[in-house]
């Protein structure tokens, strides 16, 4: 398998989809799930924007190019983890 573009060095997180009740817990939660709890993966996604993420990817072809969750970018592959990186490298104290 050829080396990850969006990966390199560490640069970027897959990150499992946040399910209602810890399903996330006992497995993967994919976007077309029941158990997919959009309010917790929209503050999951804002509390890595507080800490100076940029670049979000969520979707799959069922989203028909929508990013499923608000503030994040579509992309392909995207229906069963929630991928994470651009960070600015900026150091604020929290």
């Amino acid at each position: 398998m050829a080396p990850s573009k969006t990966h390199r060095n560490g640069e970027a997180g897959d990150f499992r989809y946040l399910g209602e009740n810890g399903a996330h817990r006992r497995g993967a939660v994919h976007i077309t799930y029941s158990s997919f709890d959009m309010q917790a993966n929209v503050k999951l996604v804002k509390l890595f924007k507080r800490f100076k993420f940029r670049t979000f990817y969520t979707g799959n072809k069922a989203t028909n190019g929508v990013a499923k969750i608000p503030g994040t970018s579509w992309a392909p592959k995207h229906h069963h983890h929630l991928h994470v990186g651009g960070h600015t490298y900026e150091v604020e104290d929290v």
